[in-house]
């Protein structure tokens, strides 16, 4: 429900593909520190369907539980809710998991790991997080961990 959440979301979810010109090719072999004449001509994000690959595998659970509540108590409001709640934990829990079934996900890419040094994200999350220690979330190859936002952000919400 925040915007440039759900913007990320999908693109996490789908995946995406990018032509790299020759200014963004500098700009990337500068924050790696490579030689100025290496070649970036695509940058590729693998889809991550945290939420589609959930729905596949947990619809009918979800299901059963609406109706199990609906046929309990004929309230197809707190049916709702009840069954919304199950997704959001589900959806999490496949992100926790990178993937359903757990670890399918790819991992992030030795490219992705090396921006997250050079861009200084590593400190970015470490400064969102009061200074502590970190949850690991950066240093990780595993996907869709870097600051939490995501995972906190999966609701359900009744109209």
């Amino acid at each position: 429900m925040i915007p440039d959440i759900a913007t990320i979301g999908m693109y996490l979810e789908y995946g995406w593909v990018q032509s790299v010109t020759s200014k963004q090719g500098h700009y990337l072999s500068a924050q790696l520190g490579l030689p100025p004449n290496s070649k970036f001509t695509t940058l590729y994000m693998p889809p991550r369907p945290f939420m589609r690959a959930t729905y596949a595998h947990k619809r009918a659970e979800w299901q059963e539980i609406f109706r199990k509540y609906f046929l309990k108590t004929f309230d197809i409001t707190y049916s709702l809710k009840t069954m919304g709640q199950a997704a959001v934990d589900d959806i999490v829990q496949t992100i926790d998991n990178a993937g359903i079934p757990a670890g399918s996900f790819p991992k992030r890419s030795a490219l992705t790991m090396a921006l997250f040094e050079a861009t200084g994200e590593i400190a970015k999350v470490r400064k969102a997080k009061g200074g502590g220690e970190l949850a690991n979330n950066v240093n990780t190859t595993k996907p869709l961990t870097l600051t939490g936002v995501l995972r906190t952000s999966i609701q359900a919400k009744v109209f």
